[in-house]
């Protein structure tokens, strides 16, 4: 009489790090925070929802538009002032999510630049 057959080895897939949970219930939650270290890039206009607002996080009581964070990924779509070219904005958005996520893989949209002259220095919506 033979035992059981032997189990398959299972290969694992490449890991990806977690997202850090907040510190406490009464935090901001990191979508909001990747939104507002976002926000805070010199070349960043505001937050964008991608074509067709695909790219949003849902929060308690709000709709965050621009940041989306999935499978250990970032996404975030933005709109940029006119000069700096989409590698310097890409550079500068990556450096503010990874300052509140930690070594996430961000995935950064440009999804539209907007010129901000000194007669018109607040931008368009």
């Amino acid at each position: 009489m033979t035992g059981p057959a032997p189990a398959a080895a299972v290969e694992p897939g490449p890991v990806r790090p977690a997202l850090p949970p907040p510190p406490d219930a009464q935090s901001v939650p990191v979508e909001q925070a990747v939104a507002d270290a976002v926000l805070a890039c010199p070349a960043v206009v505001r937050l964008s929802g991608g074509v067709v607002g695909e790219i949003a996080s849902y929060l308690p009581g709000k709709r965050l538009l621009g940041v989306r964070l999935a499978d250990g990924e970032a996404t975030v779509h933005v709109v940029a002032r006119y000069g700096p070219t989409v590698a310097e904005i890409a550079q500068q958005v990556r450096q503010a999510v990874r300052g509140v996520t930690g070594p996430l893989p961000v995935t950064v949209g440009v999804d539209d630049l907007e010129l901000v002259t000194p007669e018109n220095t607040t931008p368009q919506d």
